[in-house]
């Protein structure tokens, strides 16, 4: 396969995992008669005894931890259809809102019930996650109780922030977060006209930067960060921006420095190599660094695949107004699993390609492993900030924000160092200079 096919490839790709993921959420979990956390909890607390709240995880997850007042009826009981005494429960109720970690199994569900002729069956929009996250919205509630084998004890614990987290988190939020978008539009507009292949990635990966965190903007801004489209167009903005950068850095390095795959050119590092791919059978020693760099990263990118799942949130308050911190239960899906894989698959192509073409793989394989870097950057962050502050969030994502500006500060400084005619900047060209030798 040439390798304008694998680049057309990875174009359909990215297409795919943009528009596939939520089709298929759309499909598969919003069919189901559905009802908002919020007024699921209004009308439970209006007509008790006429409403049921049930809880469909298996019963160990359900013992383990479950919202109080509610009871377990697991998914696979209901699909059982065995006419037991659980249904005698449903009867004469108004209302029956089944609920899960994250509205998967609840909608799976809820359709089960109507098939039972439980027509006033719905399932709660997000399960837990959105219920005990919607619960700081109106201060003046009850808080969400949620009981467990300690007890009864609040869903939503609330943390004393200090002066200089309070400024830290908002100096983050409307300061750093509006400069980097800025920043990234400005490069987006810098690089428009590029043709250069590392120019053009570049600018993609800032358009997909952009789009991705002006998603997670819209979130907060509009959705109380409860939206799981907004949120996933900003995890898969971050994967597509990290994956293209990585890739442009690459193709800077090979062909404005090192020259190792243009056989036309004399690769910077014959010196040390004193025998070269171009000139002699012999295997390259950039070949044979990937070939140790492909498994090496495969094992740091399965890093989160051992890490615990478990939503937490917090809220707390910010010069004062209650701001809700924490990690959704999808969010470290996304993170700690599906990232990882993704990565692991992306390098397992990429060293595919090295072993079976060997030099001439080279290409073909640094598309790959640059695919592979996306997930795995933004995977490890991911783990790493919210497993290290998982006692107070708001750390986390300050320290989010101050990385996602560095990360723009190196683009602009690639930017600028690599500026002049075939970047094609409107401004800032870049003069060359002959030095004469001797």
């Amino acid at each position: 396969m040439k390798l304008s096919s694998h680049n057309t490839l990875m174009i359909v790709l990215i297409l795919c995992g943009l528009l596939v993921p939520p089709a298929i959420y759309a499909v598969l979990f919003l069919q189901a008669p559905s009802i908002s956390p919020e007024n699921a909890r209004n009308i439970i607390g209006n007509a008790n005894e006429k409403s049921l709240l049930i809880d469909v995880r298996p019963a160990r997850e359900f013992n383990a931890f479950h919202l109080a007042g509610a009871i377990n009826i697991p998914l696979d009981t209901i699909r059982a259809d065995d006419k037991l005494s659980w249904q005698n429960r449903l009867k004469n109720r108004e209302h029956i809102f089944l609920i899960c970690s994250m509205g998967f199994l609840s909608a799976r569900a809820t359709e089960e019930l109507y098939k039972l002729g439980f027509l006033n069956a719905k399932n709660v929009e997000g399960g837990m996650d959105a219920w005990l996250a919607g619960g700081k919205r109106d201060p003046a509630r009850e808080p969400v109780l949620v009981r467990t084998s300690y007890g009864v004890g609040p869903g939503v614990a609330k943390l004393e922030f200090s002066l200089f987290e309070q400024a830290l988190i908002s100096f983050a939020a409307f300061g750093i977060k509006p400069l980097y978008e800025l920043l990234s539009l400005a490069l987006i507009i810098f690089l428009f006209k590029s043709k250069k292949t590392d120019a053009v990635a570049l600018k993609w990966s800032m358009i997909a930067f952009f789009l991705g965190e002006n998603a997670c903007a819209v979130n907060f801004l509009f959705f109380e960060e409860q939206s799981k489209l907004m949120e996933y167009y900003h995890i898969y903005g971050m994967l597509v921006c990290f994956g293209l950068a990585s890739y442009a850095f690459m193709v800077m390095l090979d062909t404005r420095v090192i020259g190792f795959t243009d056989k036309k050119e004399k690769c910077i590092l014959l010196a040390n190599c004193r025998q070269c791919y171009k000139y002699q059978p012999v295997s390259c020693n950039l070949r044979l660094m990937f070939l140790y760099l492909i498994p090496a990263a495969a094992i740091i990118a399965a890093i989160p695949l051992s890490g615990d799942l478990g939503s937490y949130f917090y809220t707390g308050n910010i010069f004062g107004s209650d701001v809700l911190f924490g990690h959704h239960l999808y969010q470290q899906i996304i993170e700690y699993r599906f990232c990882p894989l993704l990565s692991i698959v992306f390098l397992a192509i990429s060293f595919f390609y090295l072993i079976k073409y060997r030099e001439k793989g080279l290409p073909v394989a640094k598309i790959y492993f640059a695919a592979a870097l996306g997930p795995l950057f933004f995977g490890l962050m991911r783990f790493i900030m919210f497993e290290a502050y998982e006692s107070n969030p708001l750390w986390a994502e300050a320290w989010e924000e101050i990385t996602e500006f560095i990360f723009i500060g190196f683009v602009l400084w690639m930017v600028w160092w690599w500026r002049g005619t075939d970047f094609q900047l409107p401004f800032f060209s870049k003069k060359v200079v002959n030095v004469p030798l001797g």
